[in-house]
Parts: C-alpha cells; sequence; structure tokens
C-alpha cells in the first residue's frame, strides 16, 4: 500500500513540474495566421482578400524584425491576392509576417499598386547583337501610378 502512495505522489508532482515549466511555447497554426493576415487586410483597405497560391506557394515559416520587440521574431509570412490586384504583376497584393506566438502583424510588404506606383515596363531589347562581349538589354521603365520614386 505504502508503494502506491508513493508513486501515485511521484506522478503529482510530475504533473506539477510538467505544467509549471513547459517545454515548449505554443504557437499558433498556420490556419490561424491567415485568418489573422485576412483580418488585418480588410482593415488595410483590401477587397475580396485571398491567401495567394500562384505557382503553388504557401503560407509559410520563418523570422522578421519585430521593432516593437526590438529583435527577430518567428512568423508566419502569409501572401495574399485582393481583387482588383492585376495577375500579370506575378506578385501578391500584400504579405503579412504574422507572428507564431500570439498572432499579431510584425511587419508588411505591400505590393507596387497599393503604395501608389503602377509600373510598365517596354518590350525587351537586346543591344549590339553583332558583339558577344558588348551585348546588353534595353529596357523601359514607365511609371503611370501617382506616387514617383528614384530607383537606382
Amino acid at each position: 500500500m505504502r508503494k502506491y502512495v508513493h508513486l501515485g505522489l511521484a506522478l503529482a508532482l510530475l504533473l506539477i513540474c510538467w505544467n509549471a515549466f513547459p517545454g515548449k511555447e505554443k504557437s499558433i497554426t498556420k490556419e490561424e495566421a491567415e485568418r489573422f493576415a485576412l483580418e488585418q487586410a480588410a482593415k488595410d483597405g483590401y477587397q475580396g482578400a485571398e491567401v495567394w497560391e500562384r505557382f503553388n506557394h504557401v503560407t509559410s515559416e520563418g523570422n522578421a524584425f519585430s521593432i516593437a520587440r526590438n529583435r527577430f521574431v518567428h512568423v508566419w509570412q502569409v501572401y495574399l491576392n485582393a481583387a482588383g490586384h492585376p495577375a500579370i504583376l506575378n506578385t501578391p497584393a500584400v504579405n503579412y509576417d504574422v507572428d507564431r506566438k500570439d498572432g499579431t502583424i510584425v511587419s508588411s510588404v505591400k505590393g507596387l499598386l497599393q503604395v501608389g506606383m503602377d509600373l510598365k515596363l517596354s518590350d525587351i531589347q537586346l543591344d549590339d547583337l553583332g558583339n558577344e562581349q558588348e551585348r546588353g538589354v534595353s529596357v523601359a521603365i514607365r511609371n503611370e501610378g501617382k506616387t514617383s520614386y528614384f530607383i537606382e
């Protein structure tokens, strides 16, 4: 009988220690991160936002710098498309880095149209086809958006 009491006390102590000192922090799931990103996209004015899956792209794990915490944190990188974002750009409308710990938005990168840039590229032309060492490529970039940028 005494043996069972000691075994019961040992198990109770083990359970208390297990709960007091968890080995790994809990993390939000990929689906939760996508939901947080979609909610943020709606707040940011993206209409009809959905997870961007072009080129078999999926939400993935990564690291991003958090200004609030002044360090890199583990994030879910969620890429979204939105209504009115042209597919020809081959880019998502926005991507959000969602903190894996609590689901806060650590950072975001907005597509060119969202920041006011609408780039049009001319046809690509090869220069000096006769001399292979001097060969180059010419392309004209025209910004038809409402914001001007200096590109070096």
